[in-house]
């Protein structure tokens, strides 16, 4: 009796912990996609597995507005300009199998002419980069309208901007005729600025 009750207790020990071994911690926990890791995030996206959606001849965007360079940890507020109503944006990186897709915050507005009255729609986003980031890529985006048909791919190259790392990193890109002030506030008050 004894022997078979030792015998209970090894088998009991022995299955508790096989079981145990094969919980990892992270099981629970979702591993990020090669787009999520290594380049970008869309900000309010899903990431689906598969070919980012496209017609190969269909409407295009009459505009898109990106930052063509990227700091890793950065973002860059994206705008596409549509004849047509724009539902879904979809946004991936060519030779990655993987895209996100968003609804994005969309605008339309009359733009008046001399002989006709158009309506333009400007539908926004925001991708944030990967701290990972370390090479150069061409961003694919492609759009689903209100009317149900898909746009062209749209691509661009985007070029990585090496601006280092350290206890303290602050980096600041912008593509247009502004004038931006960078200001950061240390833990003891003092502002480091322009001056």
């Amino acid at each position: 009796m004894k022997r078979k009750f030792k015998f209970m207790a090894m088998a009991a020990m022995t299955a508790t912990l096989v079981f145990f071994a094969s919980c990892d911690k992270n099981d629970d926990e979702k591993q990020p996609s090669v787009l999520e890791r290594d380049y970008f995030t869309v900000q309010n996206a899903t990431i689906h597995q598969g070919a980012i959606p496209q017609l190969s001849s269909a409407g295009a965007f009459n505009n898109v507005t990106i930052n063509r360079n990227v700091l890793p940890g950065g973002s860059s507020f994206v705008s596409l300009n549509s004849a047509e109503q724009i539902s879904e944006i979809y946004v991936s990186v060519d030779g990655i199998n993987e895209y996100f897709r968003c609804v994005p915050n969309v605008n339309a507005t009359q733009t008046q002419s001399m002989t006709m009255q158009s309506a333009t729609n400007v539908a926004q986003f925001v991708i944030l980069f990967s701290q990972n980031l370390s090479q150069s890529f061409t961003i694919q985006i492609s759009a689903l309208l209100s009317n149900g048909s898909l746009t062209q791919l749209y691509t661009a190259p985007l070029t990585f901007v090496n601006a280092g790392t350290g206890a303290l990193q602050v980096s600041l890109s912008f593509d247009n005729d502004k004038d931006v002030d960078l200001y950061v506030v240390q833990p003891d008050d003092e502002v480091i600025y322009y001056s």
